[in-house]
């Protein structure tokens, strides 16, 4: 468990920053059906939102996602000796930490 620390710590401080994508796909999901998003992207003239969204939403996700599979592809190449699928399993948890508790602190109060 100690091999963990590490990447733990890297999470939980990526976590604060992927608020913000994890909004945006929460969002989407809530606001739009399947259906409803892929029509409106293919034919923007039934609706724009989903158009839209995907512009603004598209690169904060991906942007992201690029960043944290770069730093710990990085961290896990150099500092962990833990099995793969145990060291991504840590960093998908951590790094849901800070959303997860913003969420629940705002529920509670």
């Amino acid at each position: 468990m100690r091999k963990l620390i590490l990447p733990v710590v890297v999470n939980l401080v990526l976590g604060v920053p992927a608020i913000v994508p994890l909004f945006l796909l929460w969002y989407g999901w809530a606001s739009w059906s399947p259906t409803e998003f892929w029509q409106g992207l293919m034919e923007p003239s039934v609706n724009e939102e989903p158009l839209g969204w995907a512009m603004i939403a598209g690169p904060f996700v991906f942007g992201f996602g690029g960043i944290w599979l770069f730093v710990n592809w990085f961290v896990r190449s150099r500092r962990t000796m833990v099995p793969r699928l145990r060291y991504w399993s840590v960093c998908v948890a951590a790094t849901l930490v800070p959303c997860l508790s913003l969420g629940s602190w705002d529920a509670l109060h």
